[in-house]
Order: C-alpha cells, then structure tokens, then sequence
C-alpha cells in the first residue's frame, strides 16, 4: 500500500479504480490532476477502467427538476465518511463524477473515453486509453 501521489514504479497494462475509486481525485477540481499523473503509469497500449456514480438523483425533486447548491463547485464533490457498527471515521473530500462530466475531463487530459456499462440507476463502468 502507497499514497497514488507519491507512488514511483514502472509502467502497467491496466489500472483499475472499482468501487468507485476514482473518488481519490477528492473533487472535480481535482480530477484532471489525477488523469494527468495516471498516464505516467500506464502502458501505451494500456488501459484504465474506473466506474462511479452520477449522484444528481440525491438532489431530484418529486417532479423530477433537481435542486443543485449553486454555491458549490459541483453536486458530486462531497464530503464522504465510513461507519462500522459504533466506529465513524473523519469525513473526507470524495468525488462521485457522472460519465458525461468525466468524459470531458479525460478528453481534455489526452485520454480516449469508451461507455462500457450504465446501469438505470446513473452508475456506470469507463475505460479509459491513452490518445495517441
């Protein structure tokens, strides 16, 4: 185990961010960060394959218009924690990232974005290759 952001290595075939792990990107802000340092380690036939959560059916209204906090930079960048019977970690910056949204970040760090799954429920699976 290694922090993403300090971890140096040679480069893989395929990196996979399951459950949700592409959270680490903590925001949307920080999203193309973490693309940009990913593609240092991925080979260049390589892939990515991340899935997460479109999370706008939190804000939905009963007649389907959303309620959006317009003070926040996005719906997704939430302030995350985990619990286990009476244990409550800190809460944590976590990123849920709706597909649309994250193919155009990853377009714009030099990624190809192909659409493997969605689910009807605004969770979905990307791949994610390099542009070449």
């Amino acid at each position: 185990c290694i922090d993403i952001w300090s971890f140096e290595s040679d480069s893989f075939d395929t990196i996979l961010f399951m459950m949700n792990g592409i959270g680490l990107a903590k925001n949307l802000g920080g999203l193309e960060h973490l693309l940009l340092r990913i593609r240092k380690m991925i080979n260049i036939n390589g892939q990515v394959l991340l899935d997460s959560s479109d999370v706008k059916y939190m804000f939905e209204n009963d007649d389907g218009s959303l309620w959006i906090d317009l003070h926040k930079d996005y719906y997704g960048d939430l302030d995350y924690s985990i619990g286990y019977k009476d244990m409550l970690t800190s809460s944590f910056p976590w990123l849920f990232v709706g597909y649309d949204i994250l193919k155009d970040v990853a377009i714009k760090s030099g990624w190809n974005v192909e659409h493997i799954y969605q689910d009807d429920h605004y969770h979905f699976l990307a791949r994610l290759t390099l542009n070449s």
